[in-house]
């Protein structure tokens, strides 16, 4: 894996201990583990983490402590109040970790859904100062549809944790690779990290195998082929230019069709998303005057419903203002 593509960053999540440590004696259907289990546990948890350092030559960036802990499942689940998961961390599973000698930081709780995250999850844990010493991030996942990025979290500004939101995707149904779909996803992305200063954003999961809207690649097993839905080129127009590292930076528009993102990427400039979610097209004036070194032309990467991140000529800056075209229904990134 790091050797062919150069992954050397991951984030482990559980979905369920043995079945033998939780009270409904099964990793399916929810069920709580056993508080007498809770030591097992978390010397399982760095089990886990010791064996994956060994194969693959890297250790795991981030343990999170139980998948969606809000949520019975009929597959492999388990359900954790917020009195419980605090216990098992502070008095368990922080310890062991420290005397691993592994670096891996905590994350929890990867609640279902950010509706009502503050008060159901995030400051009944926070709130704990054993808990706030050994979580380093908070996270959600976004399957509540009415769930508003854009919305900051209380808890976490409180108490100085990143938020991120770690697994989201379509569970509408059958294949829709359009643009339009495609959209709703530089929507979210825009809200959660502009509006609710999100620091990290994950997309649920590479592929699908079903046909369905989960998979930024929709593959069928028989015919051995691929379909690329325009919500992977939608989301590489933040993934791609957006690195670990990267600053978010303050931007506006003028017009609520027009989602603006600009940050201060790891390497170069600066990078600027421009979504245009509208039925018209808007030529804009973008300003550049904000920053401190300023680019002499910028270079746009475009997706619409005939283009996937087409590369298009540069464009000139002069006195940190540039011009340009964003068609509807289209999503451009500009990078100097």
């Amino acid at each position: 894996m790091n050797a062919n593509y150069g992954v050397n960053k991951y984030l482990v999540s559980s979905w369920s201990p043995p079945a033998w440590m939780k009270d409904n004696n099964s990793c399916i259907n929810g069920g709580h583990v056993l508080p007498q289990h809770y030591t097992n546990l978390a010397a399982l948890k760095i089990q886990w983490l010791n064996s994956a350092k060994a194969q693959l030559g890297f250790e795991a960036q981030v343990e999170s402590v139980q998948n969606e802990p809000d949520h019975r499942a009929t597959y492999d689940s388990c359900e954790w109040t917020t009195s419980e998961m605090n216990s098992f961390v502070v008095n368990h599973l922080k310890p062991a970790l420290a005397a691993s000698g592994l670096s891996s930081r905590l994350m929890a709780p990867e609640a279902s859904f950010y509706s009502n995250f503050d008060n159901a999850w995030g400051f009944p844990l926070l709130n704990d100062a054993g808990m706030r010493a050994a979580v380093s991030i908070v996270a959600t996942h976004g399957y509540g549809r009415t769930d508003k990025f854009n919305t900051p979290c209380a808890s976490c500004n409180q108490f100085n944790k990143p938020i991120w939101q770690t697994e989201d995707s379509n569970l509408d149904g059958k294949y829709n690779g359009s643009i339009d779909e495609g959209l709703t996803w530089s929507t979210e992305i825009h809200n959660a990290l502009n509006g609710g200063r999100f620091s990290a954003w994950f997309y649920w999961w590479v592929m699908t195998l079903q046909n369905d809207n989960q998979g930024l690649l929709n593959v069928n097993p028989a015919t051995d082929s691929v379909i690329v839905p325009k919500r992977l080129y939608v989301v590489g127009h933040f993934s791609r230019f957006i690195r670990p590292g990267s600053i978010v930076l303050g931007s506006t528009s003028t017009d609520s069709t027009l989602q603006v993102t600009a940050v201060k990427p790891v390497s170069g400039n600066v990078a600027i998303v421009l979504s245009n979610t509208g039925r018209n097209s808007h030529t804009v004036t973008v300003s550049l005057t904000g920053l401190s070194n300023q680019p002499a032309s910028v270079t746009p990467y475009r997706t619409s419903a005939s283009d996937n991140q087409a590369q298009l000529g540069s464009i000139g800056v002069a006195a940190g203002v540039f011009t340009i075209t964003v068609p509807a229904k289209t999503i451009l990134t500009i990078v100097a």
